[in-house]
């Protein structure tokens, strides 16, 4: 609770309604809590370093969505602990690093907005948001986690974002929302842009995504729809495994590809992959690379306009 987090802090700020400036700040602590905690009043242009198994800098406003951090940045290099971790609140133009967690974190109440800002992270996800958050103009980084995630509730806004990680997926879509020049990028371990539908229907649009050690694109669906317009996915592994994008699960007839250009790099590969017997929408797509375009497991589902 917001209680908890309220001791052995370098910074608290408690209940003020106004903007605290800390041009040239540095707030440090070796402490199992956060180095900065805003419950009640905005801050602006601090540091903060936990070297301890806290967070850097945490926003936790029960009643209201007011409090903020601006041109702030946020470290966490101890054993555990967000660089930043926002329940309600917003974060603009702020950095956030973890070794063991998560470089920002946003908790996904309704309001929160988080916009210009940048995640890494050496152990968990660059950036991971719940539902109901919006991010604009975000990037998140991660050598061992994902780039972005949104997982947890039902719902999240994700726009003009791009997700990079070496060692899993770019962007990783795990709750329903709309994403918009949502742009990933996976070096190994994982998609560009991996789908898994686990609550509330999808939509992506005027998207890229790029994988050197995988499929371009992943989308394991089940329960939702998944709605995908204006896509470009390409996947550089030369193996035939080196899908442009592969679909799974139980609902795949609910999934729909329109207008989207999907690219491989080995001609043995798919651009549209499945590994069983599967139902698709496709339409007016562009297929490049592929001796055999769609695997023989996919069913065309709508068979108003044909492909390229």
């Amino acid at each position: 609770t917001e209680s908890g987090n309220k001791t052995n802090n370098a910074l608290l700020l408690d209940n003020l309604s106004t903007e605290v400036f800390c041009d040239g700040v540095t707030f440090e602590s070796d402490g199992p809590q956060f180095a900065i905690f805003l419950e009640g009043g905005s801050l602006k242009g601090a540091k903060a370093k936990n070297t301890g198994t806290g967070g850097g800098i945490g926003i936790y406003d029960s009643t209201n969505y007011t409090d903020s951090a601006v041109d702030c940045q946020a470290y966490s290099t101890g054993t555990g602990g967000d660089g930043i971790y926002v329940h309600r609140g917003n974060i603009i133009n702020c950095y956030g690093y973890s070794n063991a967690s998560h470089g920002i974190r946003n908790g996904g109440a309704s309001e929160n907005l988080m916009t210009n800002c940048v995640g890494e992270s050496d152990g968990d996800s660059g950036i991971k948001v719940a539902g109901g958050a919006r991010v604009q103009g975000c990037h998140g980084f991660s050598t061992s986690g994902v780039g972005i995630e949104a997982s947890g509730g039902t719902f999240a806004n994700i726009v003009e974002s791009s997700g990079y990680s070496s060692n899993g997926a770019g962007v990783d879509l795990r709750t329903g929302g709309n994403y918009w020049n949502v742009h990933g990028v996976s070096d190994s371990g994982g998609a560009g842009i991996s789908i898994i539908n686990g609550s509330g229907d999808i939509k992506l649009g005027k998207s890229t995504a790029q994988a050197n050690a995988d499929a371009a694109v992943y989308i394991l669906n089940n329960n939702a729809s998944v709605d995908i317009n204006g896509l470009e996915a390409y996947s550089l592994y030369d193996n035939t495994d080196g899908n442009a994008l592969e679909i799974n699960g139980s609902s795949t007839e609910r999934i729909t590809i329109t207008d989207s250009v999907l690219k491989v790099t080995n001609a043995g590969a798919n651009c549209l992959y499945a590994a069983s017997s599967k139902n698709l929408n496709y339409l007016r797509n562009t297929f490049k690379g592929a001796t055999v375009a769609v695997n023989t497991n996919i069913t065309q589902y709508n068979n108003n306009v044909p492909d390229n």
